[in-house]
């Protein structure tokens, strides 16, 4: 995965989208286990990074507990193995 600006750190990007699990044996990202786990400007840098490709999502199971803690427009990205729900709203 190429990194976003403003990563406080290098995390594995597949790791936030259900069904796209990192299933690469020699990747050099982290992995963290939880979302807590991150720091929030790299959960941010992320978001950023999602909405200005228009890819990927974050993972509403794992990410809506830290919704208060996120931009307001990062709501969008919520969703779950299909996609973030504003492809079926």
């Amino acid at each position: 995965m190429a990194s976003c600006e403003g990563m406080a750190e290098l995390v594995c990007v597949d790791f936030t989208c259900k069904g796209r699990e990192c299933t690469r044996e020699n990747c050099s990202h982290l992995h963290p286990r939880k979302v807590s786990d991150m720091k929030k400007e790299s959960v941010i840098a992320i978001g950023v990074h999602f909405l200005e490709k228009r890819i990927g999502w974050f993972n509403e199971w794992h990410f809506l507990k830290f919704m208060d803690k996120l931009p307001d427009n990062f709501t969008q990205l919520m969703g779950g193995k299909d996609g973030h729900r504003s492809k079926k709203d």
